[in-house]
Order: C-alpha cells, then sequence, then structure tokens
C-alpha cells in the first residue's frame, strides 16, 4: 500500500503582479521565502520540510514538496501564517492540496479571511478582477514588501543572498 495516499502536495510560488515574474532578484526572494517557510513547518513538528523540485520558469520560480502526513489543515495553517508574518510572505502564494485531489485547501476553507490586497487592504481577488490598482502601484506594494525585509531587525539589514 502506497504510504503516501493521505499525504499532501505543497506548492510554491511568487505572487509577483506585472510582466516580470522572473529574474535574478526574484529568485533570490524565493530561495530566502522558502528555507523560512521549511523552517516554520519544522518547527511546528509537521515534519520535515524540504522542497524536492524546483522548477524555473519565465511566470516565475516554483517549487513543490510532498508530505505523508495527511494533517493538510496544519500544514495550510503555517503556510497562511508564513505569507501574512514573514516580511516577504505576501509574496508568496502557497498552495496546499491532498494526493489524489484537485481540490486545494483556502482560507476561507479554514473559516479565516481571504487574502487582502498588497495595496489597499481589501480582498485581493476583487482588486485583481477590477483591475484596481496600476501596475505602478502594484509594483510599489512588491518594492515595499522587499524593503521591509531587508531593514528588518531580524534580518540585521542583510539580504541573505539577494
Amino acid at each position: 500500500m502506497d504510504s503516501f495516499v493521505n499525504g499532501c502536495i505543497v506548492a510554491a510560488k511568487l505572487n509577483i503582479p506585472g510582466a516580470i515574474k522572473n529574474n535574478v532578484t526574484l529568485q533570490a526572494i524565493f530561495r530566502v521565502g522558502l528555507i523560512e517557510l521549511g523552517r516554520r513547518m519544522q518547527n511546528e513538528c509537521l515534519c520535515a520540510a524540504e522542497f524536492h523540485y524546483y522548477v524555473n520558469r519565465p511566470t516565475g520560480p516554483e517549487a513543490f514538496a510532498a508530505f505523508e502526513k495527511s494533517d493538510w489543515t496544519s500544514i495550510k495553517r503555517v503556510a497562511i501564517a508564513f505569507e501574512d508574518d514573514f516580511a516577504l510572505g505576501r509574496l508568496f502564494d502557497i498552495d496546499v492540496m491532498r494526493r489524489h485531489s484537485v481540490h486545494q485547501l483556502s482560507r476561507t476553507d479554514l473559516g479565516m479571511p481571504a487574502r487582502r490586497c498588497m495595496v489597499c487592504e481589501k480582498p485581493a481577488k476583487e482588486c485583481a478582477r477590477n483591475q484596481t490598482h496600476t501596475a505602478s502601484e502594484l509594483a510599489e506594494a512588491v518594492e515595499r514588501q522587499y524593503l521591509a525585509y531587508c531593514s528588518s531587525a531580524g534580518n540585521g539589514g542583510h539580504t541573505a543572498g539577494i
């Protein structure tokens, strides 16, 4: 019997608006974020979180990890906390899905509010659908996230490879 029948897949990618989805800086941001996400998952005793499959596409870097652990809600909660609390987390999109299922566990599935817009804090899907913000407003929001990370006290002002 396959030991991974009840497991889940975690897919990580960047959530970067605009035409440029991949460059050296974005790849570095992605690597730093994956390390932090893996550390958080391991600290929550979920299991060793190592992203084994990395793809570098024109649409941006992506990475995948497989977990034998069947408690996908705990994994999604760690992913949400990472997206919300880590200085670069807002630039990430972490999907959690069960093996043999097309359903991705969402924030609302867990009774949590939908993700907020980088610019105005309204629901992100609403702003994206209505094209509420200009490309320059979105680019400035991404830059703010990056600068917040670079200047964060926990980071000591260093870019850790970025």
